[in-house]
């Protein structure tokens, strides 16, 4: 899995412009509604997951450098 936030936000930034490449397209008029419903729900469900990832990862980067004392719970690390 990722672990570094950069690494995940250049993947999701090509994505988004693929798929506003697709909607507006020239090639999109030739496909049914249903087919371009479907890639839209499917894409964006997948640039949802990346950014959900994103959200886990950057939540975490602060979190790294401590150690849990307890459910939720967290204290300085000491050396």
């Amino acid at each position: 899995m990722i672990s570094n936030s950069d690494e995940i936000v250049q993947p999701v930034q090509q994505d988004f412009q693929a798929l506003l490449a697709y909607v507006t397209g020239a090639n999109v008029r030739t496909q049914t509604t249903y087919t371009v419903e479907l890639t839209l729900f499917r894409r964006l469900l997948a640039l949802g997951a990346a950014w959900l990832r994103l959200f886990f990862v950057t939540r975490a980067a602060p979190k790294a450098g401590r150690a849990r004392r307890g459910p939720g719970r967290y204290a300085a690390k000491v050396s």
